[in-house]
C-alpha cells in the first residue's frame, strides 16, 4: 500500500492544504524528482512550499545544495556537508547548509563574518582620524559587503539546514531544520513524519528514537 502524505500550514489565509499530487507536481518542478527520485520526504518538499511562500526563501536554493550532494551541478558558496556530533542526540545524521538573499540569512552571515577583532581593525582603518560621511560610509561598505564577499569566497556562507542520512550508498533527505530549532525539531520531524517514509531509519538509527533518561 503507498502512504499518501497531506501537510496543513497555516501560514496564510485560507491555510495551504497540500495533497500527494501538489507534492509531487512541486517536487518535479524544482528538479528533485530527476536527482533524488523516492530518496526525499514528502515532509521536505512541503517545507521547501512554505519557506517560499511564508520567507521568500528560492526553492532552488534548496535544490542546488541537494544537486551538489549528489554530485551534478556547479559548486555552491556554503559550507560542506557535515555530519552532527557522534556523541550527539543526531548521531549518523548529516546535515548541508542552504542559505539565500532573505535579510535575516545574509545579516546572519554578515555577523558571521565580523568578529570584534574583524570590527576593531576595520574601525581603527577607517575611523581612527574622525567620523566623517566618507569614512563611515568606507566602514559600513567593508563590515557589509567585503565581509559577506569573503564568507562567499571561501565556501563558508551558511543559513539553515538540509537533514539527511546515507544509507546502501545513497542519500535520502530527510527535512529542513533550523539552528534554533536544533535537535528537538529535527527529532520531532523524524519521529513524527520521516520514518513512516523511510522505515529503515528505525533500525538503522535506533538512536533517534530513544527517550531520554529520566
Amino acid at each position: 500500500m503507498n502512504l499518501e502524505m497531506h501537510f496543513t500550514s497555516r501560514h496564510r489565509d485560507p491555510p495551504l492544504i497540500a495533497d500527494p499530487r501538489m507534492l509531487k507536481s512541486f517536487a518535479a518542478s524544482v528538479g528533485l524528482d530527476a536527482v533524488a527520485q523516492d530518496r526525499h520526504s514528502s515532509l521536505l518538499v512541503f517545507q521547501m512550499i512554505v519557506h517560499a511562500e511564508a520567507f521568500g526563501i528560492d526553492p532552488s536554493c534548496i535544490a542546488d545544495e541537494i544537486k551538489v550532494l549528489e554530485g551534478i551541478g556547479p559548486a555552491t558558496q556554503t559550507k560542506p556537508a557535515t555530519a552532527f556530533t557522534p556523541t550527539g542526540r543526531l548521531a549518523g545524521l548529516h546535515h548541508k547548509h542552504f542559505t539565500s538573499s532573505t535579510i535575516s540569512m545574509v545579516a546572519g552571515n554578515i555577523l558571521a563574518a565580523n568578529g570584534k577583532k574583524t570590527m576593531a581593525r576595520l574601525a581603527a582603518d577607517e575611523l581612527s582620524v574622525g567620523i566623517t560621511e566618507q569614512s563611515l560610509g568606507r566602514f559600513v561598505d567593508r563590515l557589509v559587503m567585503d565581509g559577506y564577499d569573503r564568507r562567499a569566497t571561501a565556501g563558508g556562507l551558511t543559513g539553515e539546514w538540509i537533514v539527511f542520512v546515507e544509507h546502501g550508498g545513497k542519500n535520502y533527505y530527510l527535512c529542513l531544520a533550523t539552528h534554533r530549532g536544533g535537535d528537538d525539531e529535527v527529532l520531532q520531524y523524524i519521529r513524527n513524519v520521516c520514518h513512516l517514509e523511510f522505515p529503515f531509519l528505525k533500525t538503522k538509527l535506533p538512536n533517534l528514537f530513544a527517550e531520554p533518561p529520566s
